[in-house]
């Protein structure tokens, strides 16, 4: 499982499905194809303050080569040796080498903590935007990986002024998922996000004409 798809996870959810995974015999498996690195150095089991049996990783360990990792405890990831796979992009070294720079740049850098810093500015400025242009829009998700919800009667409608909102968003040079969460990059800078904020202003003012 994820850790999380977009909000938080209330209530300790994630100790809860590791206690039951545990009382029946099952191993607790992390996907964190899109929270590690990105929420803590070490994951959602690091911000959490969980472990996982078995965890996944993607490319955001290589900053965007094909790469993918499994890890785990000893005893279940010596078992590999007993597994007969293959893959696709199976042992290509420049992913490696870029893996191993990315890491080792993500834990020197601090990167997490600029991307919650960036984040938090943004959300608070979508917000901001929000009330000014009053469109019932808020900003929901961790900082590091922020999202947006219309508060609206039907999930048609949701789905509908998420896609114009992305859409117009487009025309000033700003790519976001209309589907999931968006991903910060460490690349980015305060500016940028200045410069997203001024330009979801103009968006839902549109939208205020438009649609509300």
């Amino acid at each position: 499982m994820m850790p999380y798809e977009i909000e938080y996870p209330k209530n300790n959810f994630l100790h809860f499905v590791k206690e039951m995974c545990k009382k029946n015999n099952c191993l607790f498996i992390l996907d964190e194809i899109r929270s590690g690195f990105r929420i803590a150095v070490g994951g959602a089991q690091q911000y959490f303050n969980i472990d996982a049996d078995l965890i996944t990783y993607g490319k955001a360990m290589g900053n965007g080569y094909e790469i993918s990792a499994l890890g785990g405890k000893r005893k279940y990831m010596d078992l590999i040796h007993e597994v007969g796979f293959t893959f696709t992009f199976y042992r290509k070294p420049e992913a490696i080498a870029a893996s191993i720079v990315t890491i080792n740049e993500i834990k020197n850098s601090k990167n997490p903590n600029h991307l919650k810093i960036l984040g938090s500015k943004l959300m608070q400025g979508i917000l901001t935007a929000s009330k000014k242009n009053n469109i019932p829009l808020i900003p929901i998700g961790f900082p590091e990986t922020p999202f947006i919800c219309f508060k609206v009667a039907s999930l048609r409608e949701q789905e509908k002024y998420l896609d114009i909102f992305c859409n117009k968003l487009l025309k000033y040079g700003i790519l976001v998922s209309p589907n999931h969460h968006w991903f910060l990059s460490y690349a980015l800078e305060e500016n940028d996000i200045d410069y997203t904020i001024e330009s979801i202003n103009k968006v839902l003012k549109e939208m205020k004409s438009e649609c509300f």
